[in-house]
């Protein structure tokens, strides 16, 4: 057999299995013979201990049956102990203890009495109720091998940490066990799952499986189910879950009589499972959830799935957790209910199929999206937030979410209160940039501040609200660049329904394929549009459809080369008109209600981005050579007149 081939077959689960099982038996046997040990002895061991009883370092127990331990009995084995057992043998605890003490450098070794590939061929430590007591399994630095399971127990004070479980059928299951603690463990190439633990009309105040590895398991990695039950705390901490063939971690709230109040998964590697990485089920309400510091990576399904079927959830955080290339949703969460506070904060969702993040309930309270970055969404959005009732108030800010299939920032809601979308960066997204939609109602307000939007399939940023005469409170539009957008580079839409006060300011908007800025309702309040930036767009440059407006005032704007008109308000009724300062670079107007505010004399073509030349004409220096920037063309080549120039300079207002 060449070499690269010999190396394949010893990388195969069987040979591993068989030559790990040498390697442990002439391990015992060398520790047997070794001349430090020559007296160590052998002892077959079954039936049911009489009393307290102690296993001592150096020999080695052989059981040939069951071995029990009863009521009141303790069963104490000591570091460097070797427990081998025959076929079918184990060690059931009925209401006694056992205790194994094992450490880092001489752990306790449990395994088969023979060669084998056998995931099963000894039952494994069995704890159970006894006549008169609860049993107690507390396990230090032990390694198990070749059980059905290593260790079940049930209606058991259970506490294991710091052992090896391989090469068994299940590792670890635990039933009804009140408090239980597994740490430091690790949990790998079982035939079925690596950490069990099942609740049945039993409560318990905290369950805790922490720092454990468990790893390329047949099953679920870690896999916690309630039934009929009241769970305080479920503590899911700095695990790395990787490899398993389905969910790495899996709860699951069974039924309306099982309850969970707190459910907290932190600092975990969940990576490469067959299933979904992480998913939290619940059949009725859950007060709390908490996913925070998790790297959550190329599972097969869904990075995390936290959803419910007829409850709701009382608050649910996401932070700071890396979710990428998983072939699902990067994080989904599908609630029935209402959620009261969502807060998805500082999170890296990457390269997921679908959607980076999808919260979705019936109705959600205070939603806030901060400095995330979703990117490379397959088949979905970067970040999308959908209520199928309402949202109070959603706040989306620094968040950066470009290059996915559909919209990068996406909102939905029947209808909206508060919205803020605020120092976002969506760009080259296949749909729209941002888009915020009330779907079937109002929207109470909303300020859009300091975004880029840009290189977007659609348009840059979309606001509207549904048909039926819905509504936005009041409208912010300032200081947003949106360019080179497949659509409108901005569009504010309240339908058939009114918008309240609208200020457009500060924005910079170029090279849109449709209007730069565009509104439509039917009546505004005061609309105030100053200090825009508005140029190169296949349509208008901004545009407003409606009837009657309250106060109208157009300042300080320039707005230059739109396909359409520089700036055009449609409407019947307006209050005061303000029309000053603006610069309308290729000679037309500014339309409000029918009515051109012309600027007769157009001021120079503001400066490009670009070096510029100067030219001299009546004693004013002006800007030339503006032929030769590209976002400026069409305008007349004016060719420099060589004098010595007087240097006055005129108010422009884009000085």
């Amino acid at each position: 057999m060449r070499a690269n081939s010999l190396a394949k077959a010893l990388k195969g689960p069987m040979a591993k299995r068989t030559l790990a099982s040498a390697l442990i038996l002439a391990l015992a046997l060398s520790f047997l013979l070794s001349p430090a040990n020559v007296s160590a002895a052998t002892h077959d061991v079954s039936g049911t201990l009489p009393g307290d009883t102690v296993w001592v370092t150096g020999e080695t127990y052989v059981v040939t049956g069951q071995l029990i331990v009863p009521d009141g009995v303790t069963l104490t084995i000591q570091e460097g102990v070797i427990v081998l057992f025959e076929a079918g043998a184990g060690i059931y605890v009925q209401g006694g203890s056992l205790v194994v003490e094992g450490t880092a450098a001489s752990p306790v070794l449990f395994d088969a009495n023979a060669v084998t590939n056998a995931t099963d061929y000894w039952t494994g430590i069995t704890a159970v109720l006894g006549t008169t007591s609860a049993p107690t399994v507390s396990i230090s630095n032990a390694v198990f091998h070749h059980a059905l399971t290593a260790v079940s127990a049930t209606g058991a004070e259970v506490d294991i940490r710091d052992s090896e479980f391989s090469e068994n059928y299940y590792a670890i299951s635990l039933t009804n066990c009140d408090e239980p603690v597994i740490s430091g463990n690790v949990i790998t190439d079982n035939d079925a799952i690596g950490i069990m633990a099942t609740y049945t009309g039993f409560d318990t105040e905290e369950v805790t499986i922490e720092d454990n590895v468990v790893s390329d398991n047949g099953q679920n990695g870690i896999y916690l189910v309630g039934y009929s039950s009241d769970i305080g705390s479920v503590e899911v901490r700095r695990n790395t879950v990787e490899g398993n063939q389905n969910v790495g971690i899996y709860i699951q709230v069974s039924d309306a009589d099982t309850n969970f109040e707190n459910i907290v998964i932190e600092d975990n590697i969940v990576n490469d499972n067959g299933g979904y990485g992480v998913s939290i089920y619940a059949y009725n309400d859950l007060p709390s959830v908490a996913m925070s510091g998790n790297n959550v990576s190329g599972n097969s399904g869904y990075g995390v799935l936290v959803s419910t079927s007829v409850g709701g959830i009382g608050s649910i955080l996401v932070e700071d957790n890396t979710v990428r290339d998983n072939g699902g949703y990067g994080v989904d969460i599908l609630v029935v209910e209402e959620i009261g506070t969502a807060t998805v904060r500082g999170n890296v969702f990457e390269d997921n199929a679908y959607d980076g993040i999808y919260l979705s309930a019936y109705g959600l309270g205070n939603v806030t999206i901060v400095d995330n970055v979703a990117s490379g969404s397959e088949n979905g959005n970067g970040i999308f937030v959908y209520s199928f009732e309402g949202i109070e108030n959603v706040s989306v800010i620094g968040n950066t979410a470009e290059n996915n299939r559909y919209v990068g920032l996406y909102v939905v809601g029947t209808e909206i209160g508060e919205v803020a979308i605020e120092g976002n960066t969506a760009n080259d997204n296949s749909d729209s940039g941002i888009y915020v939609h009330a779907s079937n109602g109002s929207m109470d307000g909303i300020v859009v501040e300091d975004n880029v939007a840009s290189r977007n399939s659609v348009s840059g940023i979309h606001i509207s609200v549904g048909p039926g005469g819905a509504e936005i409170g009041s409208v912010v539009i300032d200081a947003n660049a949106a360019e080179n957008n497949g659509g409108d580079g901005i569009f504010v839409s309240a339908a058939d329904g009114d918008i309240g006060d609208v200020l457009v300011s500060g924005n910079f908007v170029h090279n849109n394929t449709n209007a730069g800025i565009c509104f439509d309702a039917n009546d505004y309040g005061d609309v105030t549009v100053i200090d825009n930036n508005v140029q190169h767009n296949g349509g208008h440059g901004v545009c407003f459809d409606g009837a009657n407006y309250g106060d109208v005032t157009v300042t300080d704007n320039i707005l230059c080369h739109n396909g359409g008109d520089p700036f055009r308000m449609n409407g019947a009724e307006f209050g005061d008109i303000v029309v000053e300062r603006n610069n309308i670079c290729d000679g037309s107007g500014i339309w409000i209600g029918g009515e051109n505010y012309y600027v007769p004399e157009p001021g120079p073509e503001p400066p490009p981005h670009m070096p510029y030349s100067f030219y001299y004409s009546s004693g004013v220096v002006f800007f030339a050579s503006w032929t030769t920037v590209a976002m400026n063309v069409g305008m007349p080549a004016i060719e420099p007149v060589v004098t010595s120039p007087v240097f006055s300079f005129p108010a422009f207002p884009w000085w």
